[in-house]
């Protein structure tokens, strides 16, 4: 199986799932950690015919972003897996499914079981939740999917955007004020571009609130 992964979840999934001798291609967003594939994509764009010419059995794609370029790469004859997960039963989900597609259906039932087990193990019951807003990419500002919920709800927080987390990307699109208004004394959760963060934490909100600094911070 010749696999192509456009999303850094699928790639790490992959490498977990011991068959990253399979992956021949993966996205720019892919962890350095991993051992080197050729780039082929960032996420919201990719490169079609750089991924044809590696002659993928498989291409993973995620989320709903991707759904424009699924759509090209199957008119070009590709098969593809679209994921479009959202919570961390889902994630479990698709763990499995790429195993079985990759041959390896048992690892995969371990590994989904003890993904869930792990955070399971990790639940944190505090008499106060601190309220936490989880940033996913910061131009446009876009709150956390559902997954970070059910993470920041084991870890002891309460994520002030948690009833937008089911929703498109495009549909979790926030303000600043929003922000502030919601999130007084939070703790900031925010992306990172690169490697590096993507803004000084709390900044954004001093500078539009000075009279509530918070206790914003980078959880990395």
């Amino acid at each position: 199986m010749r696999i192509v992964c456009l999303s850094a979840e699928a790639a790490d999934i992959c490498y977990r799932l011991a068959v990253w001798d399979q992956v021949i291609a993966v996205s720019a967003f892919c962890s350095k950690r991993l051992p080197e594939r050729p780039i082929v994509s960032g996420f919201s764009t990719a490169n079609l015919p750089k991924i044809l010419k590696t002659s993928p059995d498989l291409v993973i794609t995620f989320s709903d972003v991707q759904a424009g370029i699924a759509e090209k790469l199957i008119r070009a004859g590709c098969q593809v897996l679209a994921l479009n997960h959202r919570s961390l039963q889902g994630i479990a989900d698709a763990i499995e499914m790429i195993a079985r597609l990759a041959g390896v259906p048992d690892r995969g039932k371990r590994l989904a079981r003890s993904f869930l087990d792990e955070l399971e193990g990790l639940r944190y019951e505090p008499p106060v939740r601190p309220r936490v807003y989880f940033e996913e990419w910061d131009e446009p500002l876009v709150s956390g999917i559902e997954w970070t919920s059910e993470i920041i709800q084991i870890a002891g927080g309460e994520n002030v955007f948690a009833a937008a987390g089911n929703n498109r990307a495009s549909e979790r699109i926030v303000s600043s004020a929003e922000v502030i208004f919601k999130s007084r004394n939070y703790s900031g959760q925010l992306v990172r571009k690169n490697g590096k963060p993507s803004l000084d934490p709390g900044a954004r909100w001093m500078a539009a609130d000075p009279s509530n600094p918070g206790s914003a911070r980078l959880c990395d």
